[in-house]
C-alpha cells in the first residue's frame, strides 16, 4: 500500500500481518472499507476487512481463528 498526496487523512493505520504491509488512511469525511490479504510462509493466506471511519476503525471481519480483532470493535483515536 502505498500513501499519496491524493489520500488525505487525518491519522493513519499501521497493518501488520505479521510483518509491515503498510498506511491505510482515516478519511478525512466519510468511511470506506479495505480488504487485505498477505500469502503466509506456511502457504495459507491471511485475510482482513478494515473499515475506517475518521474517528477510527475496525476489524470488519477476518479469516484467522478466534476473531479477536473483529470482537474488540472499534479503535478510536
Amino acid at each position: 500500500m502505498q500513501i499519496t498526496e491524493n489520500d488525505p487523512a487525518t491519522a493513519y493505520v499501521l497493518v501488520r500481518m505479521p510483518n509491515p504491509v503498510g498506511l491505510l488512511p482515516l478519511p478525512t469525511e466519510g468511511e470506506y472499507s479495505r480488504t487485505i490479504r498477505i500469502q503466509m510462509a506456511d502457504g495459507s493466506e491471511a485475510v482482513n476487512v478494515f473499515h475506517l471511519t475518521t474517528d477510527g476503525f475496525r476489524m470488519e471481519d477476518a479469516n484467522c481463528e478466534g476473531h479477536d480483532c473483529v470482537k474488540q470493535g472499534e479503535v478510536t483515536l
